[in-house]
């Protein structure tokens, strides 16, 4: 029973540092969103990824240039589109940036990396190192 004591630790440990991780992001994320600046910024390129393997999607991501205090800004956003077309040369598109860090750019809002995922995992394995060492601790009784 040592075995899950031991192991209950280390899940729930590991589970709590993932937590803490995914809320600082959620927070980094939504003081991001609240700062964002909205300008209109042209696409200046289309990089493509993946579609090397049979039946491997091809991701198009938009490169996107605009002027943030008074520089020219070159940045791939974070969102691609599996259809090609969707993103051309010369389209000019909505964009939000970070004023604190312009190649922190996004299309929406939302699309800013957060940390919702590692909050959830890491609730699930705290949840699992928990029982893990209750049933260390009262599995002999």
């Amino acid at each position: 029973m040592d075995h899950l004591r031991g192991f209950g630790a280390l899940f729930f440990f590991g589970g709590v540092v993932a937590v803490c991780g995914g809320v600082e992001q959620a927070f980094r994320k939504r003081a991001q969103a609240r700062r964002a600046v909205v300008v209109s910024a042209r696409v200046v390129d289309v990089e493509s990824m993946g579609g090397v393997e049979p039946g491997e999607l091809t991701h198009y991501y938009p490169v996107v240039a605009f002027a943030a205090r008074g520089t020219s800004v070159r940045v791939r956003l974070l969102q691609p589109s599996v259809r090609e077309g969707v993103y051309r040369s010369g389209q000019v598109l909505r964009v939000h940036y970070d004023p604190l860090d312009p190649t922190q750019a996004v299309a929406h809002t939302r699309d800013f990396p957060g940390g919702w995922t590692a909050t959830a995992l890491g609730t699930v394995f705290a949840a699992i190192g928990a029982g893990l060492s209750w049933v260390g601790w009262n599995g002999g009784r």
